[in-house]
């Protein structure tokens, strides 16, 4: 009896051991739980989980639409394996909105898949540090997301004084969005971190000056080509050569000054930033071409008017139909040579409505005709008692934009509603 009485006393001591052992395990981050039953689709007693939250990016200005990506991973503190699939945490917020902007949401409940969730949080128009916590029955990981006021974005501009024969050049920062610091390469190895920094470089020449301007959460570079020292002043000019009767033009800048940058404009609506740039004109004729050069912040502009090809004469072969209806709306073909729009096609004084032009073609819906009237005799019997609409013949005339005039004289005849007849 004795010794049945010790076994138990011992087989109790070391139960009691490993009660206290089990109970008082530190692998986990969180407070152990207390009573917490069987959790959600674990299928197992509860366990301390590991619950580590991240965030990208971990900064919004207030009233983004972009959000940051709140993802959640979920481990057993004992043995790491995930919670199964479906297990449901719940994740909250101090600040900002979930799902969507103005959601209102600040607490979302999430399904984990492999130990893993995600979801999206917005920022709200109120600045500071939002607390982003997952929990899973009692056991919590945490992270913060700082949203911040929004901020103008810094653009960096700047000009710059300087004096012919003279190495010494006054730099004036004129950015936007008010930067707090600056840093200026010169181009010469020399820098700067002065607003308006004054410099004297070491040689005559074109150095490439880069100011950057910033502030908290905002940086722009921007970089000028200044001209130092002795210089030409910059003066735009150009020459063109072109051939009679072809439409290529090529343009040679002859600008003064060494200018760095190059405008065209061809006066047909099409430009080019070439130098030397060579164009093809829609159509021959005169047009105004402007050059407008650039050199460090200084510009210079210059037009000349030039004469394209050698305009074709107007040629037409034939016309059809040559007669339509009183009303107007009949659709004249009119072949030739020499067409080009933009062009006007006139049926005696009036406009007819232009609907294809090429080459050797037009085609174009004739206006309303002004015919004649008369009086007339509807019964022989000697007497007027009646009137008479006639035919009417008008000329038809082609006038191109360029200039090339042809007419052709009673070209189209209006038919009379009644047939001529006297009614």
């Amino acid at each position: 009896m004795m010794m049945t009485k010790r076994l138990l006393v011992t087989l109790g001591t070391v139960a009691a051991m490993v009660s206290l052992g089990l109970g008082c395990s530190t692998d986990s981050p969180t407070a152990p739980v207390q009573n917490p039953g069987t959790p959600p689709g674990t299928g197992s007693p509860s366990a301390t989980w590991i619950i580590e939250v991240t965030v990208s990016p971990a900064e919004l200005s207030v009233n983004s639409d972009q959000p940051t990506t709140i993802g959640i991973r979920v481990r057993r503190a004992d043995n790491g394996l995930a919670p199964v699939s479906g297990t449901t945490l719940v994740a909250s917020t101090s600040l900002g909105d979930f799902e969507s902007p103005g959601s209102g949401q600040q607490s979302v409940a999430l399904t984990t898949v492999g130990g893993q969730a995600s979801t999206f949080l917005y920022a709200g128009s109120v600045s500071g540090t939002a607390l982003i916590s997952a929990q899973l029955e009692a056991s919590v990981g945490q992270r913060t997301v700082f949203f911040r006021e929004e901020i103008e974005e810094v653009e960096a501009v700047f000009s710059f004084q300087n004096s012919e024969n003279n190495l010494s050049v006054q730099f004036l920062d004129q950015s936007n969005g008010e930067p707090t610091e600056w840093l200026w390469n010169f181009g010469d190895g020399g820098t700067s971190t002065e607003q308006h920094p004054h410099h004297i470089f070491p040689a005559i020449g074109d150095y490439p000056v880069t100011l950057t301007a910033s502030k908290v959460g905002s940086s722009d570079s921007t970089s000028q080509l200044v001209v130092v020292g002795q210089f030409i002043e910059l003066q735009a000019d150009f020459s063109f050569q072109n051939s009679e009767g072809n439409n290529s033009v090529t343009f040679i800048n002859t600008s003064l000054g060494d200018p760095t940058s190059f405008l065209w404009d061809f006066g047909d609506g099409r430009t080019s930033s070439e130098e030397n740039p060579d164009h093809i004109y829609p159509f021959p004729g005169d047009y105004v071409v402007t050059l407008t050069v650039r050199r460090g912040p200084e510009t210079s502009t210059i037009s000349k008017i030039v004469v394209v090809g050698q305009p074709l004469d107007l040629f037409v072969n034939f016309i059809s139909p040559t007669t339509g209806v009183d009303t107007g709306g009949t659709t004249v073909t009119i072949n030739g040579t020499g067409f080009a729009e933009p062009l006007a096609v006139l049926f005696g004084t009036k406009f007819g409505d232009v609907t294809s032009v090429t080459g050797t073609e037009i085609r174009v819906r004739t206006p309303p005709g002004d015919l004649v009237v008369e009086e007339c005799d509807s019964d022989d019997d000697g007497t007027v008692d009646g009137t008479r609409i006639l035919d009417t013949t008008v000329s038809i005339t082609i006038e191109l934009e360029t200039g090339p005039t042809v007419t052709l004289p009673s070209a189209f005849t209006y038919l009379s509603p009644t047939g001529g007849a006297c009614l």
